[in-house]
């Protein structure tokens, strides 16, 4: 199966500082659910796992997006590469399919809308799926938090990436 070919689910996870944010797709541009884990540090990795396992029992996806573990340890450290990895053994084990994909590969999917941060990335994801446009964060100002919204904009933005590698997302031009 190529990436794209599918009607089953397509479940997008991203790993944040507080546990995992998820998002659900149907079909491209089309979230069927959406939502946060947060999980206690002191059990962070065994519950980050037993959430993807909670999801994924619920939903049965037969794919699942995570980033690219060896981008992720240089970016954001072992300990996220090491869940990554966790997590796409324990989603193969489930029987789907696993994509990663690295931050790269993120912004080379909407290149055609010039993005110069993850924001810009969100405000596209906005301004095409209606559902997500009323969580569309404030752009972050260099000394602040990222916002807990931009979490779900990164996983949406995974979900997409796989439905673009074989050209069955499409989105309208830039205005």
């Amino acid at each position: 199966m190529k990436p794209g070919e599918t009607t089953s689910p397509v479940l997008a996870i991203n790993l944040t500082g507080r546990g995992l944010v998820f998002v659900l797709f149907t079909a491209p541009l089309a979230p069927f659910d959406w939502g946060e884990r947060v999980v206690p540090r002191k059990y962070r990795h065994q519950g980050t796992l037993q959430s993807v396992k909670v999801i994924m029992e619920r939903y049965h996806p037969e794919i699942v997006v995570i980033e690219d573990g060896a981008a992720t340890a240089r970016l954001r450290g072992l300990r996220a590469a090491t869940l990554y990895q966790d997590i796409a053994v324990e989603a193969e084990a489930q029987g789907a399919l696993v994509f990663a994909y690295s931050r790269e590969a993120v912004f080379r999917t909407f290149e055609k809308y010039q993005p110069l941060s993850k924001h810009d990335i969100a405000k596209v994801i906005a301004a095409h799926i209606s559902e997500f446009r009323y969580h569309l964060p404030a752009k972050r100002k260099l000394w602040a938090k990222p916002s807990a919204w931009q979490t779900l904009f990164d996983a949406a933005a995974l979900g997409l990436t796989y439905y673009s590698a074989d050209g069955q997302l499409t989105m309208p031009p830039p205005v």
